[in-house]
């Protein structure tokens, strides 16, 4: 073999491209060690304090925090805190729990974390249509979800999901009320949708309504208290969008063109080489 055989050099780089389909692409899709976002909600609603109080029109600002505590090759575990509260800052509603999170397929994992959850916390690159269940500080509790469609925001294509949930106990959310948790419990029923960029996983819209209502120990609802609409502010689905389109460019990057350009060398390397061989044969 001549000294500027390049084939060795070729079958290298297709075997290079192999490995890298196999174990780097993989690895370039799982949730980064460091991750953290904010998102931010607008909420009109109706509340009351008692059963038979007059109801009070309400705005309320919500905000979710997910911060990595700590993150392994397979897990992170990750603070989740959603709080929503009036324009003075007066806490109307909250929940805050600690989550373990598989890096790859985003869903909680059994056996850590401060509660028993199932479902996805978040979702991964290449998010199917399902249907799935979503648990998450948004609510104390499991959501289904379905698909409902292809919609587009801002011209990028999305998938549409549909959730609902019925009787969802949240009493620890609202220990503010007189009379929650010493006489009623707070149960909740809500539905919404899930607009999320398939490629990416990234959830760009959150569209949420819903009711908690006054209930007795043994089930029984005496009257509703607390009735609202919700969605992401408008900077929040612009900035989410924005994630979507760089972790979906991230990714084309790192499992197409990365591959494609080693196993393309690779190929041209072996086709040069094979004519240098016959020419010199």
């Amino acid at each position: 073999m001549s000294r500027t055989d390049c084939r060795p050099l070729g079958i290298l780089l297709l075997l290079c491209a192999a490995l890298w389909l196999l174990l780097g692409a993989p690895l370039a899709s799982r949730l980064p060690d460091d991750y953290q976002t904010a998102l931010y909600f607008d909420s009109v609603a109706r509340a009351r304090e008692a059963p038979t109080d007059d109801w009070k029109r309400i705005v309320l600002i919500g905000r979710r925090l997910d911060t990595t505590l700590l993150s392994t090759a397979k897990r992170s575990v990750i603070q989740s805190d959603a709080y929503w509260a009036l324009p003075g800052g007066e806490l109307y509603f909250e929940n805050a729990g600690v989550y373990a999170v598989d890096r790859v397929t985003r869903q909680n994992m059994p056996g850590l974390g401060d509660v028993e959850r199932t479902g996805q916390f978040l979702f991964p690159p290449g998010m199917d249509r399902g249907p799935h269940v979503l648990w998450d500080s948004q609510l104390a509790g499991p959501r289904a979800m379905k698909f409902a469609g292809v919609d587009e925001v801002d011209d990028v294509p999305v998938h549409r999901f549909t959730f609902q949930v019925q009787g969802l106990d949240e009493t620890l959310g609202y220990g503010h009320l007189p009379d929650v948790p010493e006489r009623y419990r707070a149960l909740t029923d809500s539905d919404g949708v899930l607009l999320i960029e398939p490629a990416s996983g990234v959830l760009v819209d959150y569209i949420e309504r819903g009711r908690s209502s006054f209930t007795k120990p043994d089930g029984t609802v005496i009257a509703p208290f607390f009735v609202w609409n919700a969605h992401f502010t408008e900077e929040t689905r612009r900035s989410q969008l924005k994630r979507a389109e760089q972790v979906s460019r991230r990714l084309w990057l790192l499992q197409t063109l990365v591959p494609l350009l080693l196993a393309g060398a690779g190929v041209v390397l072996l086709i040069f080489g094979m004519r240098a061989a016959r020419r010199n044969a």
